[in-house]
């Protein structure tokens, strides 16, 4: 397939004898049923119970709870405040996520049709199915999916107003910047980035007064969006470093080292993508260097290529980590894009098709088998059995300590009453918490998870001459019985 613009793709090959909407549906509904298989099985682990804590504040304390506590904008915290009133199981407070990770299928086959050929794009929506990271984001009480269905529905709105100009896309692509803005840092970046894009086109353009004029007031609105985000929430969370824990995802500041961050990261980014890393890369490839030696579709690249630098630069400046991880999630639709690339170059000749079907078949393969490990694991973090062993082993005189980092799921996951619980107060010092409670002689059971190190506190506490044992182990979660 070749295109003369970026925004306009021909069709010249169907991906099978299915109709394009058949085969678009059928990937839509494997990917609903593969993201709300165990959706509710997998115990909350920190970061989704602190999303969950925020929002059960009241309607009116929501927006001032999220600003100091949290590192995102409030919009998700508002949807599972409302969601919650029909239940707050992990099933229930999973399904606005579910449902966002189904919506990503379709919404990256209509972003891909603006660039690429039906049989393209419809291997685009595979990808996006198929991909373990966007299933386990579909399962998580977080705002990762709705932030990857955000990117897309920007990317689409920004090319479908560039080319038709028209009031309706102009309308469609404000409310999706405003809403992308009150949902994650990260999608502020890519609207950035999308008036470098509309710059780029308005050079070419012939008659561009009336494009710069719409997109003028597009930005001013979008723009006093922003600024309410800045003034009721961001203003109090930003601060330098608070993506400490994502060192990797900021340059150190020196020259020798950049393209090593450059390089490192973009192609860290890449493999968060999708889990077979070296054939989704080939793919990829492919469609690059194949749109760079069409002369008429390098504009196509250079486009897609803008949110990347934009991206490498807030990391260069410490604004934002540039990382292959959740954080860097609004970019990776512009990575199926480009892998799209590479089968759309395959599918347009007839002698390289089995080759396309090969490849498919193989990442098709690595990802399955990896979304079956995925699905059959414990998650990022189990206490539920530990709680489990707790209640059914608790004395009336037993003593309970619970370190900082698994006090949110402890709280949502525990529920027995009259028991003498301690939660650690980094205010006061665990140790001298501790120490209290070990000074009672009673038993003492210790709470920990993987947001804290074990052995520092079984290590406090055998040094008291107490001895202490393991009493339940799931993953990332341990429970010890001292006496």
């Amino acid at each position: 397939m070749t295109s003369s613009h970026p925004g306009k793709a021909k069709l010249t090959h169907r991906a099978s004898g299915f109709g394009p909407l058949t085969v678009l549906t059928a990937l839509t509904i494997g990917a609903a049923l593969l993201r709300i298989y165990h959706l509710g099985q997998k115990p909350f682990w920190f970061d989704e119970v602190v999303v969950y804590g925020f929002s059960q504040a009241s309607a009116s304390r929501l927006i001032s709870v999220n600003a100091q506590n949290n590192f995102a904008p409030p919009l998700f915290v508002f949807v599972i405040h409302y969601l919650s009133l029909l239940g707050t199981s992990e099933f229930t407070l999973r399904l606005f996520s579910w449902l966002a990770g189904v919506a990503c299928v379709p919404a990256i086959y209509l972003l891909a049709r603006r660039y690429l050929s039906t049989g393209a794009a419809l291997i685009c929506s595979f990808l996006v199915a198929a991909a373990t990271v966007q299933l386990e984001y579909s399962q998580q009480l977080r705002e990762y999916s709705l932030t990857f269905l955000l990117s897309c529905l920007l990317l689409l709105a920004y090319s479908l107003y560039a080319e038709t100009r028209a009031t309706k896309h102009w309308f469609f692509m404000v409310l999706t910047a405003i809403v992308a803005l009150w949902s994650q840092y990260g999608l502020a970046l890519l609207v950035l980035a999308t008036n470098l894009m509309a710059a780029l086109r308005a050079v070419k353009m012939q008659n561009r007064r009336g494009f710069i004029v719409g997109w003028g007031l597009a930005q001013l609105c979008i723009g006093v969006a922003a600024l309410a985000v800045y003034l009721t929430t961001l203003r109090y969370q930003f601060r330098v470093g608070y993506f400490g824990f994502l060192e990797r995802g900021y340059w150190n500041g020196q020259i020798a080292e950049l393209p090593v961050f450059l390089y490192g990261q973009t192609y860290e980014i890449i493999l968060f993508s999708f889990p077979e890393s070296a054939l989704f890369i080939l793919a990829l490839a492919t469609g690059v260097v194949a749109r760079l030696v069409a002369r008429e579709s390098r504009p196509f690249v250079i486009e897609l290529s803008l949110p990347f630098v934009v991206a490498a630069a807030a990391g260069m400046l410490r604004y934002y980590p540039y990382v292959g991880t959740r954080h860097g999630l609004y970019l990776t639709p512009i990575v199926y894009l480009l892998a799209g690339m590479g089968f759309d170059y395959l599918l347009a000749a007839p002698s390289k098709r089995i080759v396309a079907i090969v490849l498919l078949s193989m990442l098709a393969r690595g990802a399955l088998i990896a979304d079956r490990a995925y699905l059959q694991s414990e998650g990022l973090e189990n206490i539920r059995p530990i709680v489990e062993v707790l209640s059914e082993n608790l004395l009336p005189n037993d003593q309970v300590f619970v370190c900082e980092g698994a006090i949110p799921a402890f709280n949502y996951y525990f529920h027995l009453t009259g028991a003498r619980v301690t939660r650690s107060d980094p205010g006061e010092g665990w140790q001298d918490q501790l120490d209290r409670l070990i000074a009672t002689g009673d038993r003492l059971w210790l709470v920990v998870t993987h947001c804290g190190d074990r052995s520092t506190y079984t290590n406090y506490i055998t040094a008291r001459s107490r001895t202490i044992e393991e009493a339940e182990s799931a993953y990332q979660a341990w429970l010890y019985l001292s006496r």
